[in-house]
Order: structure tokens, then C-alpha cells, then sequence
């Protein structure tokens, strides 16, 4: 978007040394290869699609004079078209699974093409193509309406003019974009056998308006996440149709049930239409921005805000004496700049995953062209990000806290990692059954303390190295002092853990567990051994991710729930008052003792794959036959009791876990206490207010 106009100006970004494909022999592809380059024009990558029609006075004019730029007069006046891409392919290359980058021109949505070598689209694929990656420079529709008329005789006659551009055309006009880039992308996917392409190693890469249409295809699911006025149907006060409805975001095109989002994207000086799209997304992302970008701001505001100044300083000679008499009016929706998206991302996607950025201090809107170098910074960045992307493994899905990929050196090898630290605010949400042939539990548990767990899959405890025990919840006692008592029934535990809690049958022999499964969407509360770590033998693959479902255990009208969510209590929360978490150490202030479960509070959190006790029914049955009246509080401490597997004899072992309110670990047998990271405390925190995982919320 460097101006209204598009001069068209034969700038080069890059120069393409065209050598013969042998002196590739000994290169690095996608690094330092230099093949001859072919193109192959106006490939359609979609067909019938409707396009604006009726060009604005003032675009009519323009194009007379050699400047394209499209203002149309309305929405209902379309003609059917196809959508066109040119492909940059490397020459002479036998490689069958090539990684690809589409690239979107800039141009204010009024403006650019797929052959402008203004905008640098044609540099990129020529330098891009040459390194060994195919390209495709995309036409995507142009156009904004705009209302009001533009003559020369009224401007003669010394009046003055009024133009403006509605919000909600400017809008509709992004939307149009978006479905046009997915279009592309699915294109690519769906044809990537005649191309030598793999399907999942397709990019994009944006520059201005090119670069908002690349995040967008990011970050965006469906026609939802756009304000209903960019997509739906509008009528007057006559009911005529004023704005006709644009349909889904795969509305056009082929295969509209493949994935139309990119497996990676470069945005230059791009934005949004709005943060709350940029949800829990760990697609890799390179942002580059000039922090005194006028055109689309670097923190946050209206791109164009300059638009008048701008088409006035662009009006063709014959005008210019006239620019005093133009009004254009431009309200365009708040569009938020890479500083912004590089924040909001960072808050979704907790400590994990921050998107790669070159933010330039007294830098504007398209500064590589400012300088060399600044030119060099932005094309070592984008090349250098391209090329780790197409050479690290393949990400085949991101969920919240879980990664599933292919192995770079072996594509049939699917692992994932589960992020047993993840902080995000998305939902764990498995769809399907997913196989895969490794898998690493990446969560830091203390030592030989107790944690609380929820598996996405199955797995039999003689497969896993480092649990020493696993419990489940077993409904509502009395301990020995006649109090409410949550029991947790020993599911498998190890020889010495058993004798160490002195867990005997009623023969007064220690309890022996056998081999189980470690079901999936079940609560659990486990202890590790000494190295904290909850590792998977290879024997327990291949194993398959299961579809998450609801993760709790009944009884007692309580239940342990297991999260696939992060979850803050908050005031108005329905269960607050009736939840709880681990005690982990003593407070004679508050008579908390080592193991009870302690009221969580408001400000309090957990995190996904963890569980929470909470009552669902106060007014229903209690241990002993007991009821709750109405009115009547639960009570702000219930200890741990296990269950034993011979007729639920209790023993009042307590396993210290954690507590709301010194936020410490601490265990029954003085193994020492612990905060929430595993680190030793040596004395008592006082710290007030609620607890619940890694910070303290003080009220």
C-alpha cells in the first residue's frame, strides 16, 4: 500500500543468477541454489467468481490517464470471472515434495497486480523460485465502493467535491481477499502432485494489503470470525438488495473442503481487523514493521488515516490545480499493526511459540525501500525464516498445549509433543483418533510429589518410567476426626510407594497392584519419582491420541474434574464456593493441614490436563447418608483419605499437594516443601490471596 496509485515502477528487489542446473549438484536447497527460473502465466486457481463492475468516475478517469486504481460504484453490478496465478517453478529440478510460497501484492485493495514489479511480487518468486522453492503470484479482486460523483466540469465550475469510502465496503473488500488467498492455498494443495509440491509445506507472503490477506488466512476459520456485516446480505428501507451476501470463506475455488491455511506466513507491515482472531495458533509467523509506519500503524489504528493527502498528491497533472476542491472521506475498520499481533499472540499462545519479528525504530510503511540496509535486513529475514521453515519438521496439527508432526528425515514418522506447561487460553480439543509413533510429555513435575493429571491418551503403567503412583477419585468420607474427607482409591502404585504409605489388605500383607491402564480423559492424582518426568517406554507405541471428551469422576454429588482448558475463577464463577485444590503444607492461622482440599477463590486458575474436585450437587446425598440443607456452606477443608481395595477401609494417609493459599508443596513424610515449580522452600510463605498453578493472585 505505498500509495493509492500503482505507478508500476521496474524496481528490483533481488538480482536471480541464472546458472545451469548442474551447479546445483553440491547446493543447499531453499538456502544457496541458483536454478534457472520458468513461468508459467495466468494458471486459474478459480473459476466463476463474481467481480465488481461498474467503475467509480474518478477510477475511470485514472485508468484513462494509466493509473489502476479500482473505486467501483456499487455491489450488485458484477460480471463472473476467473482468478489467475502465475507459477515460478525451479528449472530441470527432479525434487517430487518442493515447499511453496504465495505471494500477495500490496496495494490498498484498490491497486496492484500479480506481474507488478512495484510491489516486489515478481523479485520475490524469481529470487525464491531460484533457491529452489515453487512461487505463485496471486491475483486476488480489487476494489472498494465509493459513493459520490467526480467530473471535471463540476470542479471547473469552482465546486467543491465529496468522495467517501465506507467502512463496510473497505471491509467486504479484505473479505473478498481472504476468500481469493484460500482459494490459492487449496489450489496449491490440491494440485500438488503436478506441481511437486508438498502440500504441507505451503506458505505465504504478504506485503501491505497482501500481507493483512496472509494473516488473516492464519489466523481466521471461518466466515464468523469477520463482523457479519463484511460477508451477509444488507437491504434498504425498501428491501433492495445493496450489498449482496459474499458467502463462506472457501466459497470459491476447487476442493473447498481441504485446509486452506498456510503452514507458515510472511507478513510485511500487515494487520488485522481485529486481535481476538488471533487466538491460540502456534503457525510459524515473521512480522516486520516500521515503527512509524503512517500508512498501517505499528501499534494500533485506522490504516489510510492519510488517504485524502494521498490521492490528492497522486491526482494526474490535469487535476492537481483542482486538489483543494476534493473531499474523500475514508472510515476504515481499526486495523491492528504487527506490534500488536506480535502481543496478542504472545498472551494466546502463553510463553510458547512467539512469532519471529524485524521491528525497525524511524522506520515507515514499506521501508526496505528507505535503504539498502534496510532492504538487506528484511530480505536476509524473510529468506532466512523461509528456509528454517521448509527445513524443520512438518507441523501437521496444532492444539492447544499439543503438537502433532512429521519427522523432517522420516515423513511416515508422526510424533507429537504435549506442552504439559501451556498457559494459553485455547481448549484442548482433539476431533479425532490420531496415531502417532512417538510422543513426549513435556511437563516439569516436583519430585516425588503429587500432581494432578489428565491424559489425551491410554497407556498401561508398566509402559511409563517415573510414576510411582496413580489414585482416582472415590467419593466423600469421614476421616478419623469425623470430617468431610475426599477418598482417592489407589489405581497402581509401586512396592515401595505401597510400604511407604503402609497400604495393607485385610491380611495385614502389603498391597501388590498389577499392570493397568492409565485411561484418557480421566483424572487422575499421581506421584512422580525422582527425576519429575512422566516418560513413555517405546514398547507404548505406536499409541493413538484419543478424541477428548469430558474428563471427570462422580460420586457423592462431587466430582474430580479433569481440564482441557485453562480456567480462572472469576466473581460470578458458579463454582466458586464449591470447588477445591490440593492443600500442600500446614496454616494453624487458617487450620489448613498437609493434604486437605482447600477452597479455591476468586482469582484462583488451573491449567489444561489437570483436574479439580467440585460439588455439582450440594443438596443431594453425602457420605453416611448425610444431606446438605439449603443454606447450609460446604465445608473450607476436606482432607485426603485412600481407599483401600478390600471392602474401601480407609487409611487417613495424607499426600500433600497443593495449597491455595501459601501456593507451597509440601509432603506428610517432611521430604521438604516446594513452590509450584519444583524449587525447595526453606521457609513459610505468608503470601495472602488465592493460588491455583504457577502465580499468586493477591486480592
Amino acid at each position: 500500500m505505498k500509495s493509492l496509485f500503482n505507478h508500476k515502477l521496474p524496481i528490483a528487489l533481488f538480482t536471480v543468477t541464472a546458472l545451469a542446473t548442474a551447479a546445483n549438484a553440491a547446493c543447499e536447497r531453499y538456502k544457496d541454489c541458483s536454478f534457472d527460473v520458468k513461468k508459467t502465466a495466468d494458471v486459474v486457481y478459480a473459476e466463476n467468481v463474481p467481480h465488481l463492475n461498474q467503475l467509480h468516475d474518478l477510477s475511470t478517469i485514472a485508468v484513462s490517464m494509466g493509473a489502476d486504481i479500482y473505486f467501483y460504484k456499487n455491489e450488485n453490478d458484477f460480471e463472473y470471472k476467473a482468478l489467475t496465478m502465475d507459477i515460478y517453478s525451479p528449472k530441470e529440478d527432479n525434487e517430487k515434495k518442493r515447499a511453496a510460497v504465495i505471494v500477495a501484492h500490496g496495494g490498498a485493495f484498490i491497486g496492484g497486480a500479480k506481474d507488478d514489479t512495484d510491489q516486489k511480487s515478481v523479485a520475490y518468486c524469481n529470487s525464491l523460485a531460484a533457491l529452489g522453492f515453487v512461487t505463485a503470484s496471486i491475483e486476488y479482486r480489487l476494489g472498494v465502493t465509493m459513493s459520490g460523483n467526480f467530473d471535471m466540469f463540476s470542479l471547473a465550475m469552482g465546486k467543491t467535491i465529496t468522495l467517501s469510502i465506507d467502512s463496510v465496503d473497505f471491509a467486504r473488500a479484505v473479505y473478498r481477499g481472504v476468500q481469493d488467498i484460500n482459494a490459492a492455498v487449496r489450489y496449491l494443495r490440491a494440485n500438488a502432485e503436478t506441481y511437486d509440491i508438498d502440500p504441507e509445506r505451503i506458505y505465504v507472503l504478504g506485503n501491505s494489503a497482501g500481507a493483512i490477506l496472509a494473516i488473516e488466512n492464519i489466523y481466521t476459520n471461518s466466515e464468523t470470525d469477520f463482523p457479519d456485516y463484511s460477508y451477509q446480505e444488507e437491504k434498504d428501507k425498501e428491501n433492495v438488495i445493496v450489498r449482496p451476501a459474499l458467502g463462506g470463506l472457501n466459497e470459491y475455488g476447487v476442493e473447498k473442503t481441504l485446509d486452506a491455511h498456510a503452514n507458515g506466513a510472511v507478513a510485511l507491515w500487515g494487520a488485522t481487523h481485529n486481535p481476538a482472531v488471533l487466538k491460540y495458533n502456534k503457525t510459524p509467523i515473521f512480522l516486520a514493521h516500521g515503527k512509524k509506519d503512517g500508512t498501517v500503524k505499528f501499534d494500533t489504528g485506522y490504516p489510510l488515516s492519510d488517504a485524502s493527502g494521498m490521492l490528492k498528491r497522486n491526482l494526474p497533472a490535469a487535476y492537481s490545480e483542482y486538489a483543494d476542491q476534493i473531499n474523500l472521506k475514508v472510515e476504515t475498520p481499526t486495523l491492528y499493526g504487527s506490534y500488536v499481533i506480535d502481543s496478542a499472540l504472545t498472551v494466546n499462545n502463553g510463553s510458547k511459540k512467539k512469532p519471529v519479528t524485524l521491528f525497525v525504530d524511524d522506520a515507515g510503511h514499506e521501508f526496505y525501500d528507505e535503504s539498502a540496509d534496510k532492504e538487506k535486513a528484511v530480505k536476509d529475514g524473510v529468506f532466512g525464516f523461509l528456509y528454517n521453515l521448509a527445513k524443520s519438521d512438518k507441523i501437521v496439527r496444532e492444539l492447544a498445549g499439543v503438537t502433532i508432526a512429521k519427522a523432517n528425515a522420516n515423513e511416515d514418522s508422526v510424533y507429537a509433543v504435549i506442552d504439559g506447561s501451556y498457559d494459553g487460553k485455547d481448549t484442548l480439543n482433539i476431533a479425532d483418533e490420531i496415531k502417532v509413533n512417538s510422543l513426549s510429555f513435556n511437563r516439569e513435575f516436583t519430585p516425588l510429589t503429587y500432581s494432578t493429571l489428565t491424559l489425551p491418551f491410554s497407556v498401561e503403567t508398566d509402559k511409563v518410567n517415573g510414576l510411582e503412583a496413580a489414585l482416582r477419585y472415590n467419593g466423600i468420607g469421614k476421616d478419623k476426626e469425623g470430617n468431610d474427607a475426599v477418598k482417592m482409591k489407589v489405581v497402581w502404585a509401586t512396592e515401595n510407594w505401597v510400604k511407604e504409605h503402609q497400604i495393607k489388605d485385610a491380611k495385614d500383607d502389603f498391597m501388590t497392584y498389577g499392570n493397568v491402564e492409565l485411561a484418557a480423559n480421566t483424572p487422575y492424582l499421581v506421584q512422580m519419582g525422582e527425576s519429575g518426568t512422566f516418560r513413555l517406554m517405546e514398547e507404548a507405541f505406536p499409541l493413538k491420541l484419543q478424541k477428548t471428551a469430558d474428563a471427570e469422576t462422580s460420586a457423592n454429588g462431587y466430582a474430580f474434574r479433569g481440564t482441557w482448558a485453562y480456567k480462572k475463577w472469576v466473581d460470578g464463577d458458579p463454582e466458586l464456593g464449591k470447588a477445591y485444590g490440593f492443600a500442600a503444607s500446614s496454616s494453624d492461622e487458617d487450620k489448613i493441614k498437609v493434604g486437605d482440599f482447600v477452597k479455591v477463590g476468586e482469582g484462583a486458575w488451573i491449567t489444561p490436563m489437570r483436574a479439580y474436585l467440585v460439588s455439582e450437587n450440594p443438596q443431594g446425598v453425602r457420605a453416611n447418608g448425610a444431606y446438605v440443607k439449603p443454606g447450609q456452606k460446604l465445608p473450607e477443608i476436606m482432607s485426603i483419605i485412600i481407599d483401600n481395595e478390600d471392602g474401601n477401609e480407609e487409611h487417613t494417609t495424607v499426600i500433600g499437594q497443593f495449597n491455595t493459599r501459601t501456593g507451597e508443596f509440601r509432603m506428610n513424610y517432611d521430604r521438604g516443601k516446594f513452590d509450584l515449580k519444583g524449587r525447595r522452600v526453606n521457609g513459610t510463605n505468608n503470601a495472602r490471596g488465592a493460588y491455583y498453578g504457577k502465580n499468586v493472585l493477591k486480592k
